[in-house]
């Protein structure tokens, strides 16, 4: 109940927090992970929600975008509930 998708400033946040607290990474794709779609935002005039994951190979966070109804084996999303 009253779960959201979360943003790409959520999703941010998680990241830097978690690289705080365990010296690791989220949603590294190229290893244990997904990229995340973030669908607490959509853009309809591109039909896009806009998705992040880590890239082992640039060694950074990567923004991105994609589909709202697209499907691919590496991509998965997250949920958030607002306290």
């Amino acid at each position: 109940q009253h779960e959201q998708g979360m943003t790409t400033e959520d999703w941010l946040i998680l990241a830097i927090t978690h690289l705080e607290s365990t010296n690791e990474v989220i949603d590294d794709y190229q290893g244990k992970g997904k990229i995340a779609r973030n669908f607490g935002q959509y853009f309809p005039v591109s039909g896009c929600v806009p998705s992040a994951g880590w890239g082992r190979g640039y060694r950074r966070a990567g923004l991105g975008g994609g589909e709202a109804d697209g499907r691919d084996d590496d991509v998965g999303a997250r949920s958030a509930v607002r306290v």
